[in-house]
């Protein structure tokens, strides 16, 4: 697996037009192509139609059709510095025949979360009643990114940020259906 360094903190869109460039990935040819950032309706973006014209069609005419292909938008520097293993992971993609997802990290720890929230309630509640301890404190998940967000010049994460165990177990499903029913949007007649 290669290695892609983590993303800038500032969002590619947020660049000024000549601080960004697109990359046209084709599964295909299994390449990705480099074009200037444009922002106008793609029917006049005529470098995309004409690089498609030239590189991404088929003898017969037709276009290289993938559901990988598609066009990105990084930062310049960012590409500058971290092309080739931009390119190394775009290849490795599509040779597998496509994302993860999320990736197999973000699945194994929401798993994880929703075991401990299974084991909890068997264990403590096994009810739909109350629960005591349901968004308190002690079951708060905290990121170890308070540094990480104080270095990057980031506010701490806002209280609608927070999550807890509660999240993944059974009761909440319990506590969310009581607060759509009290806005009324269920009908029990």
């Amino acid at each position: 697996m290669v290695d892609v360094p983590k993303p800038n903190v500032v969002d590619p869109m947020e660049l000024p037009d000549d601080e960004k460039v697109r990359l046209l990935f084709c599964a295909t040819c299994q390449t990705v192509d480099e074009l200037p950032y444009y922002e106008g309706p793609p029917e006049h973006d005529v470098l995309l139609e004409y690089l498609l014209a030239e590189k991404h069609t088929f003898p017969s005419g037709l276009r290289h059709v993938s559901p990988f292909n598609g066009v990105a938008v990084v930062s310049k520097k960012e590409w500058e510095q971290h092309r080739d293993a931009i390119i190394a992971k775009a290849m490795e993609v599509i040779r597998e025949g496509g994302s993860p997802g999320l990736g197999a990290e973000f699945y194994n720890a929401r798993n994880t979360f929703a075991e401990d929230a299974m084991a909890c309630w068997r264990r403590r509640h096994n009810r739909t009643e109350n629960c005591d301890e349901y968004q308190s404190d002690k079951k708060l998940l905290l990121p170890p990114t308070k540094e990480l967000r104080k270095e990057a010049g980031l506010a701490p994460r806002p209280a609608y940020m927070r999550r807890y165990l509660c999240d993944f177990c059974p009761y909440h499903q319990i506590v969310v259906q009581r607060k759509r029913a009290a806005q009324g949007y269920y009908d029990y007649r």
